[in-house]
């Protein structure tokens, strides 16, 4: 293994104008393929406007990720995303409630049951209420959209940075059986099987199973075969089609998932020696450490301890589509849906090394949650064909969370003692949307939308220490957190606008210029869970209220040469008031709490290109410059250590001008794939593609200790395949150049060493691929 300002919207619009006369949203174009005609780039349809539409043709940035770049590229996973299109990054969580997407380096940096997220995952046009039922494996894809700024006016409230869609393929009237096997380095095993059959002349159904695992990657010397890291996710989807008559038809479906894993693996980098204290025992731990070989560093992946954390999830979607052309030439569409969630987090450490597990005053932890979520829209949309085009709606969902927490501590407490808290919340949302085009010529076009959403929130915790009157839970440098019993109840309101207006000009055949106007919306939220004091309630009334977005971007879209070359640029500048964020409180003691006291910006270009060379040769390009940074945050926390000649006064420091965490400002990827036939029925082709990411902070406050340098990683691939695409066998490998990475760095909640978290794409890894189809 190998080691390791401020734009003003005015420069923004301008720059544009330059843009147009050069080149031309953004991120990555799909993979091409050959035209059915011209032997240009593939044409790609997008549904970001709740009807289909040509990329091309769409005035906003959006990436499209297609089944041949996610086959191309190996990839199975929803997180595994921010690899084909630059401006959306993952970051691992050590829970299920604290993995992070962010889109143009904003994303939700508060973790809560009662908090929404930034940036939306949905799939067929459902957005997840939360995280943890929102990054589903990507077998049998249609595409991948990743739209880009504010979406609540078609999407919901939860996309005030963006969305990701995912598309699944839907039953068609022609026989298909398609297999997929994979299996590689590290225990990687992929499996998926899918059917679709045609029933009499107007039903379709479609069958999909998969199974996908990976081996650990964390190696624990006291345990060893037991590697941490490790995942395995499996599910089934079956869907139907009916299409009784010309005027009607109905598509209903259902996907049941189930995953285990380790949770986010991760070792030690460093120690803080300054942080040690007698109370939480960081000398003894430090020399225990390296009594047992391991050294932290930022390379180090073995750990001492046999501590059992573990993740369990279960997702299970439901969803119906009715369409009725019978409104004279307008469609009339129904849609609900339900998805149920279960999700487990497990931290339990009893069996940690006997020399000083017993002494450091632990906890098992034990997170048990479980959502339903029921959607429900109808729409009306005119022909897409009409000089005035238009689609109208009303939504409504409701949402219930049941938590159970239970935290069991021992050793170097006052005494051993249980916490159970159980919390419930419950949330109902409605909203009537609308859009519509006016193409005033046939190249000049106007189009404006708004959505109206109201939303309520009501939670209650009830929370019973069990054997003594309070338990105190160990952290960062001090003895601990006390928490008492606590019975409390929140409630939250809101009314907001959202909404979206462009112009776009095509300057000629094939070539779009557009500029927009967008405003998104995150509901309000509660602070009511499990761990909540009486004092953060006494001083927020457990409330933190709606944050609000505003984007202007422009950009321009252009196809040259019969479309052999598409060439896609945008310029943002993006501005969120009253960020949701942890902030200091008003107290003596040094308390946070996530509330509304920030302004963040994020501006930047986004350029892709898509190229044709020749028979059989194709290029692709996407790039992202990103600024994202703090404009107004005078009351955020100290990163550990900071000092007053840093900037910390009273335990909180000013961070405006601090950079977003998880927020790289370059980002790029780019591709080559060639392919040629060698046989009357056999082609050979070949793949390489180089990722390259700046550098990026971890924290909040912006830790020093806590950055990932820049890097770039290099896949390829390469096989042969029959001319009919019916057989194909691939060999891969994942980080050629085995460049290790971490994708985050984190303070241990005892203050006295930092956690490095790598991934399975940290280490080079091959594979070999078969997919066959009839």
């Amino acid at each position: 293994m190998s080691k390791n300002t401020n734009y003003s919207t005015k420069y923004l619009l301008a720059s544009s104008v330059f843009a147009v006369s050069a080149l031309a949203p953004t991120n990555a174009l799909a993979q091409v393929k050959d035209g059915a005609e011209t032997n240009g780039i593939e044409e790609l349809v997008v549904t970001a406007s709740r009807r289909e539409e040509r990329l091309q043709s769409v005035p906003q940035s959006i990436s499209v990720v297609t089944p041949d770049q996610l086959t191309t590229a190996n990839v199975v996973d929803t997180r595994q995303i921010a690899s084909l299109s630059p401006s959306v990054k993952y970051q691992a969580g050590s829970l299920t409630t604290t993995q992070v997407l962010t889109m143009r380096g904003v994303g939700t940096f508060a973790s809560g049951i009662g908090l929404q997220t930034s940036v939306g995952v949905a799939q067929d046009g459902v957005t997840a209420a939360r995280i943890a039922a929102s990054t589903p494996d990507l077998v049998d894809i249609e595409r991948v959209e990743v739209l880009m700024g504010p979406q609540g006016l078609l999407f919901g409230k939860n996309s005030a940075a963006g969305l990701i869609n995912v598309i699944t393929k839907k039953p068609s009237r022609e026989f298909e059986a398609i297999g997929r096997m994979v299996a590689g380095s590290m225990g990687e095993r992929q499996m998926s099987v899918v059917g679709n059959v045609p029933v009499g002349e107007s039903m379709s159904l479609r069958a999909v199973m998969w199974n996908n695992q990976n081996d650990g990657f964390i190696d624990t010397i006291n345990q060893p075969g037991a590697d941490r890291g490790n995942r395995n996710s499996s599910g089934a989807r079956l869907a139907a089609s009916w299409a009784p008559s010309d005027k009607f038809d109905i598509h209903v479906s259902g996907q049941w998932t189930k995953q285990n894993d380790d949770g986010a693996a991760s070792a030690i980098v460093t120690f803080v020696p300054g942080n040690f204290t007698a109370a939480n025992r960081g000398a003894e731990i430090y020399a225990n450490e390296l009594a047992q070989g391991i050294m932290p560093s930022f390379f180090n992946r073995t750990v001492s301890n046999e501590a059992h954390q573990f993740h369990r999830a279960r997702n299970d979607l439901y969803r119906i589509d009715a369409n009725c052309h019978c409104v004279g030439s307008d469609t009339l569409t129904f849609s609900a849906s339900q998805g149920d969630t279960f999700y487990e987090d497990v931290f339990d450490p009893l069996n940690i090394n006997s020399n000083y597990g017993a002494k450091i005053g632990t906890s098992i932890d034990r997170d048990k949650t479980k959502f339903t979520q029921r959607t429900y829209e109808l729409r009306l949309a005119s022909p897409s064909d009409r000089p005035i085009r238009y689609l109208i709606g009303v939504y409504a969902d409701t949402l219930k969370i049941d938590n159970e927490f239970e935290i069991d501590v021992f050793g170097n407490v006052p005494t051993s003692a249980r916490l159970l808290a159980n919390t419930k919340m419950n949330s109902h949302s409605e909203a009537i949307f609308g859009q519509a085009t006016w193409a005033v010529t046939d190249s000049f076009r106007i189009t404006g939308g708004a959505r109206y959403t109201w939303d309520e929130i009501d939670a209650h915790v009830i929370r019973n220490p069990v054997g003594t009157p309070a338990v105190i839970i160990p952290g960062f440098n001090s003895p601990g957190t006390t928490f008492g019993a606590l019975d409390a109840s929140g409630k939250v309101s809101n009314r907001a606008w959202s909404g979206r207006a462009s112009l776009d000009y095509d300057l000629a055949p094939g070539t779009m210029v557009y500029a927009a106007y967008a405003r998104g919306y995150k509901a309000a939220g509660t602070l009511i869970a499990p761990t909540v004091t009486a004092s953060t309630l006494s001083l927020t009334g457990g409330i933190v209220n709606p944050e609000y977005s505003t984007l202007y971007e422009a950009g321009i879209k252009g196809s040259f040469f019969g479309h052999r070359l598409v060439i896609n640029a945008a310029v943002f500048q993006e501005t969120f008031k009253d960020f949701q964020v942890s902030l200091r409180l008003p107290t003596v003691t040094p308390a946070f709490a996530v509330q509304n006291a920030a302004e963040a910006q994020s501006t930047g270009v986004e350029l892709s290109a898509a190229a044709r060379i020749g028979q059989g040769l194709t290029l692709n390009f996407a790039g992202s410059y990103v600024h994202a940074r703090f404009t107004d945050f005078k009351n955020a926390s100290c990163f550990a250590g900071q000092t007053a000649a840093q900037g910390c006064v009273g335990g909180q420091q000013d961070a405006t001008g601090n950079q977003l965490p998880n927020a790289p400002k370059f980002n790029v990827t780019a591709s080559l794939n060639y392919e040629r036939p060698v046989m009357d029925n056999v082609a050979v082709f070949f793949g390489t593609s180089i990722f390259h990411q700046s550098k990026v902070l971890y924290d909040l406050a912006n830790d020093p200790r806590q950055v990932q340098s820049g890097y770039e990683t290099v896949n390829a691939s390469i096989g042969f395949k029959t001319l009919d695409d019916r057989a194909k066998v691939t060999f891969y490998v994942r980080n050629l150049f085995d460049k290790y990475y971490l994708d985050r760095i984190a303070l241990a909640s005892s203050g006295i060493n930092y956690l490095g978290f790598p991934s399975y794409g940290s280490f080079r890894t091959f594979a070999v691929g078969l997919d066959l189809s009839f």
